[in-house]
């Protein structure tokens, strides 16, 4: 397993790399926002470790940027010494996995990273057959979705994140069946998913902005309020 860790305050950094080796993990480490994300393209680790005050790009920027990423989709731990609840949400809404607030010991830490790597990460779709929907062509095998986003036009390739895609193909597989929050939380993020479910909407918007058309934001994914989502293409 291929950890990466972004901390600026080199001691804690060194401490968290050492205790990560010790326990047989493969770690690299970055000191800022920039560079974390340059490993992160690089390296494409299973966890990321992530101080939200980072120098040239805050923690939550890069925790954003990693999540729209179509790249491999990380299981990320904010490792801060913010600890208010508004900073907790903060975090888990940029798509954060868990969160330890510092100071930490080492083997709470260990402990968390370990849970993380129990969960399940990505669905399975064991018939891989290509989904079709009037406006839609989402493939689960070459994982790749084609929009038609305007009448009579061809379909275009969108790019998707790994959750992204996950998301779309449970919502699409049950077209107008209304799916809470915590129910799409459990199916692509795995059912041991400890967070806020309202991480759900963040996942959800970014989603909208690749696939629903400006004028429109609910053309093809509907907002059932105090419940969740669902998906409907409805031809034109």
């Amino acid at each position: 397993m291929d950890i990466l860790v972004v901390e600026d305050e080199r001691n804690i950094a060194s401490l968290i790399r050492r205790c990560l080796e010790a326990e047989g993990y493969s770690c690299s480490v970055a000191h800022d926002g920039e560079t974390g994300l340059k490993l992160f393209d690089q390296r494409e680790p299973d966890v990321v470790i992530l101080d939200l005050n980072l120098p040239k790009l805050n923690g939550l920027d890069v925790c954003e940027q990693i999540r729209k990423s179509p790249k491999k989709d990380p299981l990320i731990m904010m490792l801060t010494a913010k600890t208010s609840e508004g900073d907790r949400i903060m975090g888990y809404t940029a798509g954060a996995d868990d969160y330890l607030p510092k100071p930490f010991s080492p083997q709470e830490l260990i402990a968390r990273v370990r849970a993380l790597l129990r969960r399940p990460r990505r669905l399975t779709h064991p018939d891989h057959r290509p989904l079709e929907t009037p406006h839609f062509l989402i493939d689960p095998a070459r994982r790749e979705v084609f929009v038609q986003q305007a009448p009579d036009g061809e379909r275009a390739t969108v790019t998707l994140s790994p959750v992204e895609f996950d998301l779309l193909f449970k919502m699409a597989s049950r077209p107008r069946v209304v799916f809470t929050r915590n129910q799409l939380l459990n199916a692509v993020r795995g059912e041991n998913f400890v967070g806020d479910e309202r991480s759900m909407d963040s996942y959800i918007k970014r989603l909208r902005d690749k696939i629903c058309p400006l004028e429109n934001r609910e053309r093809y994914i509907k907002t059932h309020l105090r419940v969740g989502y669902s998906f409907d293409d409805a031809p034109d």
